[in-house]
């Protein structure tokens, strides 16, 4: 058996594939989409970034407005739970401390969701990946199939380019 410091050279010494969401349905949403992609570009090598989707809320308050949302691609040497806990710095940086406070279900200045961690799968009760609706969330599916990558869901073994989502969605063009 390896040593747990072992493991974690190994894992750096390899980077590991991800998808990553992201949206934002309160204020400048282009401003605070842009930002969180920055902020992550210090932890992840971003490879490509898809159009920009407007999306109905989804699990949101009455009332609540339209989404902008995109998926990334990228690599990266950090864990999946290094990952985690950098989206969350980022998303209380840019704001989303005070909707946390609220609670789950809410508008938000910026999400960030971990979709895919290479072929990992991860299930704890602070960390799950594949990320656990990701396939039914036509938010998510859209800008995953508009970048056409040969993944597939390491959970249900589907090829991501034939899974869709429901909801409504319209793309509106690339983000830069």
């Amino acid at each position: 058996m390896r040593s747990p410091a072992i493991v974690e050279l190994i894992s750096r010494a390899v980077p590991a594939s991800i998808v990553m969401a992201l949206g934002s349905n309160l204020g400048n949403r282009l401003l605070h989409l842009r930002q969180a992609i920055d902020q992550l570009s210090r932890a992840i090598r971003i490879a490509r970034v898809s159009s920009l989707f407007r999306t109905d809320p989804v699990d949101c308050e009455p009332g609540a407005g339209d989404f902008l949302n995109l998926v990334l691609v990228g690599a990266t040497r950090f864990s999946a739970w290094q990952v985690l806990q950098r989206s969350g710095e980022i998303e209380r940086q840019l704001g989303r401390a005070g909707e946390m406070a609220r609670g789950a279900g809410r508008s938000r200045l910026i999400d960030i969701d971990l979709i895919l961690y290479s072929s990992q799968i991860i299930r704890h009760r602070l960390l799950q990946v594949p990320h656990p609706r990701f396939q039914i969330r036509e938010f998510v599916m859209a800008p995953l199939r508009e970048l056409n990558l040969p993944w597939i869901d390491p959970s249900s073994m589907r090829e991501l380019a034939g899974i869709q989502g429901e909801g409504r969605v319209e793309r509106l063009g690339p983000l830069y």
